[in-house]
């Protein structure tokens, strides 16, 4: 029977032959599949692979009575090796690369002899063994490993000057030797002394040593690649069989049920699941993949460092060959052969390169406009038809294409590659994206214009503009949501691309994920809307990092409604807005806990939470280092949390605006309160139309730890206003805020408890306002006004520069930290226990000088550094410039690290420029000469420079200049 190549473009096959046991983000290979044939008879197997890609084993006659040995080669195809003389049947189980090929030869079918064969001198005994056996491994050495049975099995090495090594046992009576690599080790199976039969590792320097077992009492090791690496097969514990790679580093690790019968160089292993069985199936097995399903083979033997697999498949050798990835061009503009293989012939329709596309493979689109209804088997104006992403395949837009000077130039801005739905093309613009689902123009849009269901972490999205898919009907599912892309059980990840002017009826205008995940970087969605979700609505797993939401509207979730897991770094939520919910992000989950860092939130406009809105949170979201700026809402302005907890770390809530909570709402919903951990965060210039400019707090327990809040302003509770809750606040600033009817803190409805310690209230006076006699305990605080408890005060707290350079204090420049004699340093509770690692909201440690202070920043010493002021002498008659003051800080800080902003003279005079040399480890800062000369009198003065690094230490030099009138007067 003659050999033959098939499988080489039927898809169906290929989906079927990569079934994954597991999801990863590295592709298998896909293969071309040559049945080898046989030597006339119905049955041949392979067993082993060279890495020329000649292939041996054994294949029935004709006659269907014997049995011969073969060699397959690439160009000669099956070659019958025969056997030894006066024998009728054959077998070849190995083949090094000269071609030397090892294995047995039976006369009767029950008493096989190893043989060895070349091309020179045919197949022969090996020479210096008795007995019968079979050789099952050759180097490129010629070094033979088999095994004999001479009395006892024996495992043996054998030479080609005909000297044989008998490789010894475990302490038992039988070995066998199943392969050899290239450095001389040889590896099998052996009795132990206690009768059970382990896997081997010998070589010439340390003999034979014990494998062990995956916990069973079996074991036997088939092959060893130059590595060292070996696989085999073990029992385990419960007695099931299960397939093991062993290195010296990691001893045996389980791959799972099956045998392992083959690896190569790259550590890629073969075998099959089920070793009981002749069915399988076969596995191949990569530290990427694990387990890949080979559905076209029932076992795999070996595999050689080209990656190429040999095997069977219904009694029938297979050769299996990896097909290199490839690229496939797509070019709207292209006039060649339209089939993708390059620039000039590029497919004109995407659809056309999704069809050829395979695992591996990567698609390159050119710059235009490309719509989910063309190409083959696509029905013009069809509403259904979308860009299904493909597992294993990359699609890349933003390349410059044919016709460019550079067809490979790649830049997603210059050369724009645009996925739309309007595929009519006549798309009407509108005002504001809440009307694009009642643009006429767009009823005929594409429902979906990408899918990424049915998807793992090899599906890439990179380089697109996905625009206006319209999901503009009242229907079930999928055809509601998701119009710039729906996800159903997909796990994708999208890089570079914007979703802009997308619409869906029920939720996720630009992408929506029923159940996956979602992996997105560097992405814009704008101007996107639905119900649920203008941008985004998730029920699965999403990250997300340097993403921008700008300008999206839903009826809830303006950029994004969150109803799953979600991780968010360097994210933007800008100019969303919603009707009823989170002008930015709505996140309402039971699932995981919400991440989001360095995330801003401005000029978000919603009805519960401008900026975010916490909805029944079960599991408690937490944000470090994100800003709320500008936002307006009903309640909570920055932020709304109803029956939700989260946690907030250096975070900032400024220039927000409600009726209720200009920054920030704690509410208590059906699921119980809102009890946020806030923690290093400051709350400037919010405000609130009637009560808790800063926040408000109803039922539950709030706690705040080394926090600001200034410049907040409302009718009722300026700075924070609780109603039924317990507020607890320790080492808080309140400075600047103020209230139409009551204080900085309100306390307004019975039940409520307040519980201070630690803190500064310098607002005027009206600090604490308690309207139905909640229970308050202030303690070791200065209050502006006064207040009874133990350690309290008033005093003025002396902040370095309470209305900071604009002189309007409750602004951001404010510098509430204390100066040199503040009565608030080391007056703190003395039995205050910092926690390991609690720092201010400088990040400094909370507790310096072993007492903590009162306020948000501890108090310590300014770092003394050393200036020099030129000229030395200045003349008030003089028409000089500048005055300039070189910095040098102390060894052990850098001037890279000065804040640029701090930087004044006699902390009143900014300099017009400051420059940093890290070189020299020298600051320059200059001064108009015009506005410093007015602080100046006759004679020697001292004047000090102060400034401020980025960790929040402070600094001042002080130098002497002379200063004379123009006629010397001193």
């Amino acid at each position: 029977m003659a050999g033959k190549t098939f499988l080489k473009t039927t898809r169906t096959i290929f989906a079927v032959l990569f079934l994954l046991a597991q999801v990863t983000f590295a592709a298998p290979p896909r293969y071309e599949i040559i049945d080898l044939g046989t030597l006339g008879g119905r049955f041949s197997g392979a067993r082993a692979i060279n890495d020329v890609g000649q292939v041996v084993g054994g294949s029935d006659m004709a006659d269907g009575l014997f049995r011969h040995a073969f060699l397959w080669d690439p160009i000669k195809g099956m070659i019958d090796l025969s056997t030894i003389p006066g024998h009728n049947y054959s077998s070849a189980m190995a083949i090094n690369d000269y071609g030397v090929v090892v294995g047995n030869s039976d006369p009767y079918g029950d008493q096989p002899y190893p043989f060895i064969w070349d091309s020179v001198n045919g197949m022969r005994y090996l020479d210096g063994l008795f007995g019968e056996g079979g050789a099952l491994g050759v180097n490129d050495a010629g070094q033979v490993a088999g095994s004999v049975w001479w009395q006892a099995a024996y495992a043996f090495l054998w030479h080609s000057d005909s000297s044989v090594i008998d490789l010894g046992t475990l302490g038992g009576t039988h070995s066998s030797a199943w392969d050899i690599n290239n450095t001389g080790k040889v590896v099998g199976n052996s009795d132990t002394a206690v009768g059970d039969n382990h896997a081997f590792l010998w070589d010439s320097t340390n003999g034979m040593r014990d494998l062990g077992t995956l916990g069973g009492n079996k074991s036997s090791a088939w092959a060893i690649n130059d590595l060292g690496q070996v696989v085999g097969w073990s029992t385990t514990a419960t007695g099931d069989w299960h397939a093991f790679l062993w290195d010296s580093n990691s001893g045996m690790i389980d791959l799972g049920a099956g045998w392992a019968t083959g690896i190569n160089n790259a550590g890629q292993v073969v075998g099959w699941l089920n070793p009981r069985t002749v069915g399988g199936p076969a596995f191949y097995w990569d530290s990427d993949n694990g387990i890949v399903i080979l559905d076209f083979l029932s076992r795999a033997y070996d595999i050689n460092n080209r990656g190429q697999i040999v095997g069977e498949y219904g009694g029938i050798a297979v050769l299996m060959t990896p097909i290199p990835p490839k690229i496939i061009y797509v070019d709207d503009d292209a006039a060649g052969a339209n089939d993708g293989s390059s620039w000039a012939d590029a497919y004109n329709y995407l659809q056309d390169a999704l069809a050829a596309a395979y695992s591996g493979d990567e698609i390159h689109v050119a710059k235009g406009i490309y719509k989910p209804d063309q190409g083959t088997g696509a029905t013009p104006g069809d509403r259904e038809a979308t860009f299904q992403l493909i597992n294993g395949v990359t699609l890349k837009g933003g390349y410059a294409g044919y016709g460019e000077p550079d067809h490979n130039a790649h830049d997603i801005e210059l050369y724009e590659t645009i996925l739309t739905g309007d595929l009519n093309g006549d798309d009407g613009d509108v005002d504001n994206p809440r009307d694009l689902l009642d643009e006429p123009t767009r009823s005929e849009n594409s429902y979906h214009v990408v899918t990424g269901s049915g998807t793992d972490e090899t599906a890439i999205l990179d380089g697109f503009i996905i625009t206006a898919g319209n999901l503009n009907r009242e229907s079930l599912s999928p055809h509601n949501s998701g119009g710039g892309m729906y996800i159903d059980q997909g796990n994708l990840v999208i890089s570079n691309c914007n979703f802009n002017n997308n619409s869906a009826w029920y939720a996720g205008g630009g992408i929506y994920i029923r159940v996956g995940s979602a992996v997105l970087t560097n992405c814009i969605f704008s101007g996107n809307s639905s119900g649920h979700g203008g941008g985004i609505r998730s029920f699965g797993s999403l990250t997300l990092t340097n993403c921008i939401f700008t300008g999206n509207w839903a009826a809830e979730g303006g950029g994004m409604e969150n109803r799953g897991i979600m991780t968010l770094t360097n994210c933007i939520f800008s100019r969303n807005s919603a009707k009823y919910g989170a002008g930015g992000l709505e996140n309402h989950t039971w699932k995981g806990s919400p991440m989001l860092i360095n995330c801003m939130f401005n000029d978000n406009i919603g009805s519960w939470g401008g900026g975010m809105h916490n909805y029944y949170c079960s599991t408690a979201p937490t944000l470090i280092n994100c800003s709320f700026i500008n936002n307006l809402a009903g309640t909570g302005g920055g932020m709304c949390n109803l029956s939700s907890s989260p946690i907030l770390v250096n975070c900032t809530f400024t220039y927000n605006s409600a009726f209720e909570g200009g920054g920030m709402s704690n509410l208590c919903g059906d699921e119980g309160p809102s009890e946020p951990v806030i923690t290093k965060c400051a709350f400037i210039r919010n405000s609130a139309g009637d009560v808790g400019g800063g926040m408000f707090n109803q039922i539950g327990f709030q706690t705040l730890t080394n926090c600001i809040l200034s410049g907040n302003s409302a009718e009722y509770g300026s700075g924070i206003l609780v109603s039924e809750s317990v507020l607890t606040l320790i080492g808080c600033t309140f400075s600047g805020n103020s209230a139409d009817d009551s204080g900085t803190i309100c306390s307004w409805y019975d039940n409520s408890e307040l519980r201070l310690s630690n803190c500064i209230l310098w607002d005027g006076g009206n600090e604490i306002y308690n309207r139905d006699d909640s229970t308050i305990n202030v303690t070791y605080s200065d209050v502006q006004g006064g207040w009874p408890g133990e350690g309290n005060f008033e005093a003025d707290p002396l902040f370095r520069d309470a209305d900071g350079p604009d002189g309007i204090p409750g602004t951001e420049d404010d510098n509430l930290r204390l100066s040199i004699g503040s009565p608030c340093i080391d007056t703190g509770d003395p039995n205050y226990m910092a926690e390991p690692n609690e720092t201010d909201l400088d990040d400094r440690p909370r507790v310096i000088n072993g007492r903590i202070d009162m306020g948000a920043y501890e108090y310590s010493p300014p770092i003394l550094a050393e200036a020099r002021i030129l000229p030395r002498t200045i003349n008030l008659q003089s028409k000089g410039n500048w005055i300039n003051c070189y910095i040098r800080l102390p060894e052990g800080y850098n001037v890279a690290d000065i804040d640029p902003n701090s930087i004044s003279l006699e902390e009143q005079i900014k300099p017009e420029s400051l420059l940093l040399n890290e070189q020299q480890q020298v600051a320059t800062a200059k001064f108009s000469r015009e506005d410093v000369q007015p602080i100046f009198e006759i004679g020697d003065i001292n004047l000090k420079i102060t400034g401020r690094l980025t960790d929040g230490s402070c600094f001042e030099v002080t130098d002497t200049i002379k200063v004379i009138d123009k006629a010397g007067k001193k």
